[in-house]
Formats: C-alpha cells, sequence, structure tokens
C-alpha cells in the first residue's frame, strides 16, 4: 500500500494521534494511519485531481478520513498535533510552516532540495531536529520534528548534524559529491574522509 518513504513515516507516528496531512496526493498514507495507528486523520491537497483520487481510495479502503482540497494549513485546528509534509521541495514547505502552528507539536516532513534552508527555519520555529535517510529508488531526507531548542553549526546546517555523525551515510554523501555542482565542496570532502574513518574503526 505505501511506498519505503511513506512506511518509514507512517512508522514515526504515535498511535492515536490527530494528524494532518499536507498534500496528501491519493490519500494512502492518511488511510493507512488510520487503519493501522488508529489516527484521526484530516489530509488537504491543493489539488482537486488528487482528492478525487483519495476519495477513490477512501470508498476502496472503507475510510473515516477527511479529505478536503485546501491550500497548505488553512483548515489546521486546534485538534491536531502532529502535521505531515511528504513531497514538497523545502521552500514550498517553509511557506506553509511559517503561520501559527496552533497545538502542533510534532512535525514530520520530507522534503528535497534547499536543505539547509529548511534546517536553519525549523530552528526559528522552535523546533529539534532528528533527520534520517531512506533510500527508495533514491535518497530521501525525512526530518521527525518535536518541540524544543537546539543550535548547529554551518557545516551541520549544510548537510544535516544527525548525517554528518552516521558512519552508514557515506554513500549518500559520496553520491553528493558527484553532482557538479558539489565537485570542489571541501565541507564534502571533511565529511567522506571522516565518515570513511569510522568505517575503519568498527
Amino acid at each position: 500500500m505505501l511506498s519505503k518513504r511513506l512506511k518509514f513515516i507512517a512508522d514515526k507516528v504515535k498511535v492515536k494521534e490527530n494528524v494532518m496531512d499536507v498534500a496528501c496526493d491519493h490519500g494512502l498514507l492518511a488511510i493507512y494511519l488510520e487503519k493501522e495507528k488508529n489516527c484521526r486523520v484530516i489530509a488537504s491537497d491543493i489539488k482537486k485531481t488528487a482528492i478525487e483520487g483519495a476519495l477513490e481510495n477512501k470508498k476502496r479502503y472503507n475510510s473515516n478520513v477527511e479529505f478536503l482540497v485546501s491550500d497548505g494549513l488553512s483548515k489546521l485546528n486546534e485538534d491536531i498535533t502532529t502535521v505531515i509534509i511528504a513531497g514538497l521541495g523545502s521552500q514550498t514547505a517553509i511557506e506553509i510552516l511559517d503561520t501559527d502552528l496552533k497545538n502542533v507539536n510534532t512535525l514530520i516532513v520530507s522534503v528535497q532540495k534547499d536543505l539547509e534552508d529548511f534546517r536553519r527555519f525549523i530552528h526559528t520555529k522552535g523546533f529539534i531536529i532528528e533527520e534520517s535517510l531512506v533510500f527508495d529508488k533514491k535518497y530521501y531526507n525525512v526530518f521527525y520534528l518535536t518541540k524544543g531548542k537546539e543550535k548547529y553549526s554551518d557545516i551541520e546546517y549544510k548537510y544535516g548534524k544527525d548525517l554528518i555523525d552516521n558512519k552508514d551515510n557515506l554513500e549518500y554523501f559520496q553520491d553528493l559529491k558527484t553532482r557538479y555542482e558539489n565537485k570542489d565542496d571541501k565541507d564534502l570532502d571533511y565529511i567522506i574522509a571522516r565518515l570513511k574513518g569510522l568505517s575503519k574503526n568498527t
């Protein structure tokens, strides 16, 4: 039912949470959370065609998820404690989250590009970052964000504190290094050398 990335996100959600899934596409993650995690879920997408597909899946899986055509968090209510945003660019996610989050205490976000901007923004919103990588044909960054304060160094904002401390991510950084825009990046050279050293010591 779910891709590897969406299943990873679903596993991060606590049982019986009140969840809002933004940019829900055809609603499979929202329906899974209702069925498997006993969550109350509101799911939204700005595209009418996406919600039409979600409503078909709602009927197919006999779901009670509330699907809405809406923009970002415009339908956020006081009951929602967890917000999920998956599959959008960082700048779009920042625009969505740059608002009053009411009673939301957990964000689960998977975004691509401009990750440094996203990490810096999240800290200004008063959330602590737990960042993971999921490989599902390509690498996806998944952020599990909870209320709190912390600060990163510049290299940690650039490449992710949790990622640069984990030797299992060596291939990810080597992949980044192959990209043209990163060929002269000394920070990547440092991270790769460091992770190779950690691998040799275990």
